[in-house]
């Protein structure tokens, strides 16, 4: 992260925290850190990854998957920090710190190396950086080590400017003011927002006045990211192990399968003990048939190198041996056991997570949460799922079973119809126009409205749709509806869009 967009956000997010409290402190995926907050009824998430590069810092109003473990980290800052009371916010924005003051104790939050807890700031915390004249950023290219604050894009940026524009771009940072955030536009989404419009074609970039959105918008996708590609790691390595213990059990069943044969030698042994003085006089054959003391025959290959009693002290030992082996492969397919029932009984992975954060189009899953509910999968024509419940029961089990917060509701406009869900991958993730239009069709043509020319269809995130609770299963409570759109029900929509 830039130092003076940091600078910027920090201004922005101090006065959100403060005032505010903490709540719990989860580790979803290895250095990433989700710190609830809490202000009022008002509940916010502070999504926070520190990293030489690559460190995140947004304030998200919804609320990523947690895991069934906190993660070491997040149960240490836990029984130091939970349920504190933020009174104050200092940021030390050239060195990317901002310091929590708590009661009592300090959460210094460091872009680059991770949270720690004291009894104080540090000396000098907060303290405004000087600024070093124009003309040495320009000619001197280690004025960075005495000025941490001029990062290198800033640098980058100044020398490309014409002389009095760069001058005017320094005095305006050194200020603290700035004419709004810039996020280039990258491949996976925005790139890293910067106080200043891009050198060269700056087109693509899109210009964003709330550097708390602005922080959102870059930083939120590569959050989630994160977590989807821990899942996707976490879940390989489950189907690994699973393949390793499926080849074990294969493995175990050929052993068990030749031990049984080598004490199979054992019913030989004693068919030739019974009869060795068959054996007393001349050279042994190669197969003898012999009478088992149980009654039955037995066919006995013999060694002809060896006499009538070494054959059988040999067979007693072959099944002696297997017997050994069986008890040892018993062992084994126990401990295969018992590993495959801790497997089994481990938590399953949560809703988001397992899937690509840039899934091509039909290479999202299907939602595991969707499985068993009553519902209709459709999927649109940029490979996004979208549900429609079949029935009062089947809106309420979408509504309140189905749905993540950031996911999109859709219900026709002042009509009874059915519920429709559909899916993002993560809060910050944009939706085709086409997918929205298309969900919106499937819910105008499962209401009244399906037959009409034109239909209206209310759009929202499910965190804002609430089942009311005592009614008939289906009705809701819009809070915050996000957008009205206008659609011409198709019925031919609802095939195209049925997954093959």
């Amino acid at each position: 992260m830039d130092a003076p967009f940091f600078r910027t956000l920090a201004a922005a997010l101090c006065p959100r925290l403060a005032g505010g409290r903490l709540g719990k402190i989860f580790e979803p995926a290895p250095g990433c850190l989700v710190f609830a907050h809490k202000t009022g009824r008002e509940s916010a998430f502070l999504l926070f990854r520190p990293s030489k590069s690559g460190n995140i810092l947004c304030l998200s109003p919804a609320k990523p998957p947690m895991p069934h473990d906190p993660g070491s980290r997040a149960m240490w800052l836990r029984k130091r920090v939970g349920d504190a009371r933020v009174l104050g916010c200092v940021a030390d924005w050239p060195t990317l710190r901002l310091g929590l003051l708590l009661d009592g104790r300090v959460l210094i939050l460091d872009l680059r190396e991770g949270p720690r807890v004291q009894e104080s700031l540090p000396d000098g915390f907060g303290r405004e950086p000087p600024w070093p004249p124009l003309e040495r950023i320009l000619h001197d290219d280690e004025v960075w080590r005495g000025f941490p604050h001029l990062s290198p894009s800033l640098r980058r940026r100044l020398r490309s400017l014409p002389e009095n524009e760069a001058r005017l771009l320094l005095e305006r940072l050194a200020g603290g003011g700035h004419d709004g955030v810039w996020l280039p536009a990258g491949e996976d989404g925005p790139g890293e927002p910067a106080l200043w419009p891009p050198a060269g074609d700056d087109a693509g970039a899109e210009r964003v006045a709330d550097p708390l959105l602005a922080a959102r918008r870059a930083y939120e996708p590569r959050f989630y990211a994160l977590l989807a590609g821990e899942a996707k790691a976490a879940a390989e390595a489950e189907k690994n192990a699973r393949k390793r213990q499926k080849r074990l059990e294969s493995l175990l069943d050929r052993d068990e399968e030749r031990l049984r044969g080598l004490v199979a030698h054992a019913r030989e042994a004693e068919a030739l003990q019974a009869g060795v003085h068959l054996f007393a006089d001349g050279p042994l054959p190669g197969t003898a048939d012999l009478v088992h003391p149980d009654g039955g025959r037995v066919r006995v290959a013999l060694d002809t190198r060896l006499s009538a009693a070494q054959n059988m002290q040999r067979l007693f030992a072959l099944a002696a041996k297997g017997r050994r082996g069986l008890a040892h492969v018993a062992a084994r397919r126990a401990a295969v056991a018992a590993e495959t029932a801790r497997t089994a009984a481990a938590p399953p992975p949560g809703p988001e997570e397992g899937r690509p954060v840039q899934a091509a189009p039909g290479a999202r899953p299907l939602p595991k949460r969707w499985a068993g509910l009553p519902v209709k999968v459709f999927r649109t024509s940029d490979g996004f799922w979208a549900a429609r419940g079949k029935s009062a029961k089947g809106n309420h089990a979408l509504l309140t079973e189905g749905g993540s917060p950031h996911d999109y509701w859709l219900h026709v406009q002042d009509a009874p119809g059915a519920h429709v869900i559909l899916r993002r991958d993560h809060p910050g993730q944009e939706v085709p126009e086409r997918s929205l239009l298309e969900a919106a069709a499937l819910a105008a043509l499962s209401s009244p409205l399906k037959e009409s020319a034109w239909a209206d269809v209310l759009l929202a995130e499910v965190r804002h749709v609430r089942a009311i609770k005592g009614a008939a299963a289906g009705l809701v409570r819009l809070e915050r509806p996000l957008r009205v759109l206008r659609v011409r029900p198709d019925p031919g929509l609802e095939t195209g869009l049925l997954p093959s």
